[in-house]
């Protein structure tokens, strides 16, 4: 199976690979900050959100093995705003969801870890985002709400983004391209082809085998001669 499906390029999906991306490189520190071996990266865990929180902290555990911290992305809503042939627009909305796991989330300074991951993940989408085309067009934070419970020991705050998007529309646009064949019209010289063309000229012919003149061959009459 074809993993590798062509998209639309600049739409959703292109939209939800970028901020993951982003998302997998945030470290604890700015990059200014010191060596990346002494830096470790935020998130052990970055996937589509399909309700793994829900499941970890259910009664019975239906979840697959995950490692946290983790950051879940949710494409909550879209809509398009503009449909043509080549390109479509829209806007909508994207939540990202970090789950930490500090059982000590009640002392001072770790109190507010979540806080900080949250304005880390701000500040790398805004200083990231002109680096994807998808996401220079328009993308902003518009609310940040804090955990209002300890579910076993995991605590998550969500992030919720509203975007706008540029689609190229690639089946309805390269997609109908197709090869054609050029035509020489009938008064250019067989001296002015191009031998190495494939088809050009196959019978050898010579200007001189065509006596016809420009004028002739178009029945162009000027003004004057009328």
């Amino acid at each position: 199976m074809d993993t590798q499906k062509p998209y639309p390029e600049g739409g959703i999906i292109d939209v939800y690979e970028s901020i993951k991306t982003i998302l997998r490189g945030i470290r604890w520190r700015p990059a200014s900050a010191g060596d990346d071996d002494d830096n470790p990266l935020i998130f052990n865990t970055v996937a589509l959100d399909t309700g793994q929180y829900e499941k970890v902290t259910a009664k019975v555990n239906t979840e697959y093995g995950i490692l946290f911290p983790a950051a879940f992305i949710s494409v909550k809503s879209w809509e398009y705003t503009s449909v043509k042939t080549a390109v479509a627009q829209g806007e909508g909305t994207i939540k990202i969801r970090i789950v930490l796991n500090r059982l000590d989330n009640h002392l001072d300074r770790v109190d507010t870890e979540g806080f900080y991951v949250a304005d880390r993940v701000i500040q790398s989408l805004a200083e990231q985002q002109y680096l994807y085309p998808c996401l220079a067009y328009r993308i902003f934070v518009s609310t940040v709400e804090q955990p209002s419970s300890f579910g076993n020991g995991l605590q998550y705050w969500w992030l919720t983004y509203n975007i706008q998007f540029r689609e190229k529309r690639t089946t309805n646009g390269d997609g109908k391209y197709k090869t054609a064949t050029f035509v020489m019209p009938p008064f250019t010289n067989h001296a002015d082809q191009d031998p190495s063309l494939p088809d050009v000229n196959p019978h050898g012919h010579s200007n001189l085998a065509h006596p016809r003149k420009y004028d002739e061959a178009t029945s162009f009459t000027s003004a004057l001669e009328e």
